[in-house]
């Protein structure tokens, strides 16, 4: 998500960077040819396609690999790995300099730069890796946890893998080779929670969460390197470090500060009460993200190096931005929406009742994530136009607004329920109301240049969140009568009652919800629709077009 500087202002200061940068041809200007808006929406299609098949399965199987480690580990487990996450992200900053976001969007002149992006990002790695071991004492005395020193540094030995492996990944995916990208998320989405459940079941407690990422890393890293066909350069290529860095000092405090967003609340949480109650929002706030992770965020790379390319034609770059957020509006919010209305039946039946303290704060993030995810496109749209001052000032906006409601989260909810517990809560909806109130803010913002209003920005979400309000609404009245009346139904002992919840409201939500997307949404139900079709009739072609009749669409 994420501000408004002229185009030709951004390409003048880029095409200056490159000629201090020793490369005579940078003088020239970097115009890409503009390719057919058919070819690219060809690619964001069969991108998106490939990274949504990939995310559909591999989520189901970490959500697997979840609902077991829920049952395997402890909730002061889930805070401790928690805590050292959190800690972790922050000293990670040295890595999040901007180094493939530059390379992707210097993608013409990527051989100039990749050398000295590959040092730079090992250099970072490691000193990365130094700073996060070395806090892990002073970790322990501010939480009062002393498991956390022995935590970070497993944690910190992976952290050099996964840093030099960035380069080879900008390649990739400035390639377009979204297919290969989709295997390679498949391969880290499966095997690292894999990898964390056969660790938790041997005993390793927390350690099973950070001892898998050293062996992915690893293997990511040479996956990577083979796919791209890309070696290490031995010469550091020095004088070029600064031109990089100079050049990707905002990305690297727009980063900071997008981090304050992401986990800054676990360790203020972590301030006021104990690792269990942090491992409870820890917990909700990984279930709840899980549709976020395997829709928007998977789609936001893809629309961040095809519209990278549209930069010329502003009139294109709009139309393929606002298309692409109503259809993931249209299948976000629904899911959102049907995850927070299940969340008490899911955790009564699936993850066991040890994780019911956390079900308030489960269905308010299921709330926010909605909005979250349908607006998580104008990050995509304002990195590919190099409006990183703009994102700066959002994201400064949203850390101090995201901060501020945490704070007062933390202690209205201790105040309200006179306990912890209270806390986690507070946070939840403090989260909650951040995503709701600052996420359409960065949509606005990114479109404003282009005509955009705060009608139109709403209007992404409107017709999707009133559907999902009536379809959920109704699948709520249904799971409860239905739960009503097997309340003392059981199968070979077990009680029925939440799983009939849990089924009815799943199902009648979405049946509802398809129905009322084909009536006031027939565009992007079409869009939708189509690309199920599509990928069913690779398997089936007589199934896609019993499917495609029911659903009138060919």
């Amino acid at each position: 998500m994420s501000k408004a500087e002229p185009l030709a202002v951004q390409a003048e200061a880029l095409r200056g960077v490159e000629a201090l940068a020793g490369d005579e041809a940078a003088t020239a200007p970097d115009r890409p040819s503009a390719p057919r808006t058919e070819a690219l929406g060809g690619h964001v299609a069969k991108g998106f396609a490939f990274i949504f098949a990939q995310a559909v399965v591999t989520r189901l199987a970490a959500f697997a690999c979840q609902i077991i480690l829920a049952r395997l580990l402890l909730r002061e487990h889930y805070g401790l790995v928690s805590l050292a996450d959190s800690i972790a992200v922050f000293a990670n900053l040295l890595q999040l300099i901007g180094v493939k976001e530059i390379l992707v969007a210097r993608q013409k002149r990527f051989h100039l730069w990749a050398g000295a992006a590959f040092w730079i990002t090992a250099t970072t790695g490691l000193a990365t890796a130094a700073i996060v071991a070395a806090a892990g004492p002073l970790a322990a005395i501010v939480f009062n946890e002393p498991e956390l020193p022995g935590l970070m540094v497993v944690l910190a030995l992976g952290l050099p893998l996964w840093s030099m492996s960035l380069v080879a990944e900008a390649r990739v995916q400035a390639q377009l080779r979204f297919r290969f990208i989709a295997g390679v998320l498949a391969m880290q989405a499966t095997l690292s929670p894999g990898l964390t459940v056969l660790f938790a079941a041997l005993g390793f407690g927390p350690y099973s969460f950070f001892l898998p990422r050293i062996i992915v890393g690893f293997i990511r890293l040479i996956v990577l390197f083979r796919g791209a066909g890309y070696v290490p350069p031995r010469r550091l290529y020095l004088r070029r470090w600064k031109y990089i860095i100079s050049s990707s000092s905002i990305i690297f405090a727009t980063s900071l500060l997008l981090l304050v967003v992401q986990v800054g609340e676990r360790p203020l949480l972590g301030v006021f009460v104990d690792s269990e109650m942090v491992g409870l929002y820890f917990f909700a706030y990984t279930i709840s993200l899980q549709t976020v992770v395997m829709i928007s965020i998977n789609l936001e790379q893809i629309l961040f190096t095809t519209l990278a390319r549209m930069t010329d034609d502003r009139e294109r770059l709009l139309r393929a931005f606002v298309r692409a957020s109503r259809i993931l509006a249209s299948i976000v919010v629904p899911l959102c929406a049907i995850q927070s209305a299940v969340s008490d039946a899911a955790v009564r039946t699936i993850f066991g009742p040890k994780w019911i303290d956390a079900v308030p704060a489960m269905q308010l993030l299921g709330v926010g994530m909605l909005f979250l995810g349908s607006y998580c496109p104008a990050t995509a749209m304002l990195q590919a136009q190099q409006r990183f001052k703009t994102r700066f000032k959002l994201a400064l906006v949203h850390s101090i607004v995201y901060v501020i409601a945490v704070a007062a989260g933390i202690l209205v909810g201790r105040k309200v329920a006179g306990n912890d517990l209270g806390a986690v809560t507070g946070v939840a909806a403090a989260v909650a109301i951040t995503y709701a109130l600052i996420s359409p803010v960065w949509t606005y913002v990114t479109t404003r240049p282009f005509g955009g209003t705060w009608r139109a920005t709403y209007g992404i979400i409107l017709r999707p969140v009133l559907a999902s309000v009536v379809a959920v609404g109704l699948g709520l009245i249904m799971g409860e009568l239905a739960g009503r009346a097997a309340v003392n139904a059981r199968f070979r002992g077990l009680p029925l009652e939440h799983w009939v919840r849990l089924l009815v409201i799943g199902g009648v939500s979405s049946l509802a919800y398809v129905a009322l997307m084909r009536a006031i949404m027939p565009e992007q139900f079409r869009d939708v629709a189509s690309r199920v079709i599509a990928g069913i009739r690779r398997v089936s072609p007589a199934w896609a077009a019993r499917i495609g009749r029911v659903a009138g669409v060919s």
